[in-house]
């Protein structure tokens, strides 16, 4: 066992890398030095080869439970040790040998304890093929990198390309069943990522591209200057010229639209002083300075407001409010309240909580009804929607109830609860499924009304298409989840 301690941007740990003898009690002597050496107070990842798996299924072809397995995880229970989340290859060794059958086992592998997890809660060990060895190798991350998905952003330039019209005019001609509404959101699904391939094949890094041409530009027009003049390098040259221009076009609108701001061509102001000028100018047309006109304006105020607060209490509202201030407005909360904490490190967190004096609350909570977390919210985290509705048709089912009554209620009262969910979140399409299977059994008659009259797809078509307008959960949830791009 080779044992490194190392310190990587101020995060202290251990690292143990090992690589166990065949032999089953040579092995043992490796357990008992894990135990002495791992503590739980300092952060610990062993990787290597253990030369043993932990379960049958970890080698092909499998075998029985031996002893070697026993000892080796009652070892890892023992110095409070897990797996880590790995990826890549099943298993972490493969060999052969002449005719024999080619045999494969997951004898290498990465293990962390407590500390390491709560400290780099990211790590995972990805496995790579072998290449000419027949161990794999084992990679140990512990700060995965978190994948930025970009939101989707139309710029003004691509309407000035003559293709973005044929894909506008293709896409909006696809043809699409379902709701008006549905048809829209979908045909906006299907534009965004068809101009997302078009931006990336046609226009992406701008900036670097324009440079380029840039380069281009100036080597032709350098040829033009010192070499005799011919028809390729004249028709080159306004090649060149062309496809800058065109660039430099695209470019000036992305940073025009990035800047939000809208931009009038004007003079150029060089210079310090010249800048306060124009900035004292702009303020001055933007705020007014006529003091008379302001007096008269506080004049008819005065005499529309008849109660107006002393000067004492006028200055309590605009002055800095000091930390014992802060405090006793927190302490009169602090039996009512909570802080919630993500994404905060330990030291942070603890500072905080010294100057609030509010007690540290856990996720998952519900405010206003909603679950509120950090991390991605479970299903079984929605059954309090799921049993709200149930309850309402449930307490419907015992009353006598026209068909229309029915659609009625359920187009009101059922989809403005799931509505309120899908405003504040995205509901998972599994509940969202559930919901409609609820609905669809109340409003077909699984409460004593017979079998089903209409496919379902067809109920949740719109009035104007000879339907009920019904709405699909699925659907009604899709279209909502746009508000949250």
């Amino acid at each position: 066992m080779v044992e490194v301690k190392s310190k990587v941007h101020d995060n202290l740990f251990h690292l143990a890398i090992v690589y166990a003898c065949n032999s089953g009690s040579d092995r043992r002597i490796l357990w008992s030095c894990l135990k002495d050496k791992i503590i739980d107070e300092d952060p610990w990842a062993i990787i290597g080869d253990f030369n043993i798996t932990r379960i049958e299924n970890q080698r092909s072809p499998e075998s029985d439970i031996t002893q070697d397995m026993i000892d080796f995880n009652e070892c890892i229970r023992d110095i409070g040790c897990v797996k880590p989340t790995n990826s890549g290859n099943l298993f972490t060794w493969s060999s052969t040998r002449g005719d024999e059958q080619i045999g494969r086992s997951r004898i290498d592998r990465g293990l962390i304890n407590s500390t390491w997890a709560a400290k780099f809660p990211r790590s995972h060990v990805h496995i790579l093929n072998p290449g000419i060895s027949d161990h794999y190798p084992l990679k140990l991350y512990w700060e995965k990198k978190k994948r930025v998905k970009r939101p989707f952003k139309f710029f003004n330039f691509w309407m000035d390309n003559d293709k973005f019209k044929d894909i506008l005019h293709e896409v909006w001609n696809t043809r699409v069943d379902g709701s008006n509404m549905f048809r829209v959101s979908e045909k906006l699904r299907l534009l965004k990522n068809r101009l997302t391939k078009f931006d990336r094949k046609k226009f992406s890094n701008i900036s670097k591209r324009v440079m380029t041409a840039r380069d281009d530009l100036e080597e032709v027009q350098y040829r033009f200057l010192h070499e005799d003049i011919d028809d390729l390098l004249q028709d080159e040259e306004e090649f060149v010229l062309a496809s800058f221009r065109e660039l430099s076009s695209m470019e000036e609108s992305f940073i025009r639209q990035k800047s939000r701001q809208k931009w009038d061509s004007g003079d150029f102001v060089h210079g310090h002083e010249q800048i306060q000028n124009l900035a004292v100018q702009f303020y001055r047309g933007l705020m007014g300075t006529n003091i008379r006109q302001h007096l008269s304006h506080l004049n008819t105020l005065y005499q529309i407001v008849d109660k107006r607060i002393s000067a004492e209490d006028s200055w309590d509202l605009i002055k800095v409010v000091s930390r014992d201030e802060v405090r006793k407005a927190l302490a009169s909360i602090n039996d009512k309240s909570a802080a919630f904490y993500g994404g905060v490190d330990d030291e942070t967190k603890a500072r905080i909580q010294d100057i609030i004096g509010i007690s540290e609350g856990s996720l998952l909570v519900r405010y206003l009804g909603i679950p509120l977390t950090t991390r991605q919210i479970q299903v079984i985290h929605y059954r309090s929607l799921i049993e709200k509705v149930k309850n309402v048709i449930i307490g419907w089912a015992a009353k006598k109830l026209s068909y229309a009554g029915i659609i009625e209620l359920v187009g009101s009262v059922v989809m403005g609860l799931i509505g309120y969910w899908s405003q504040q979140i995205v509901l998972p399409k599994k509940v969202m499924k559930e919901m409609d299977t609820i609905i669809r059994n109340f409003i077909w008659g699984s409460q004593g009304r017979g079998g089903k009259k209409v496919k379902w797809t067809d109920i949740c078509k719109p009035k104007d298409e000879g339907d009920i307008g019904q709405r699909s959960c699925v659907e009604w949830n899709r279209a909502v989840t746009y508000k949250h791009l």
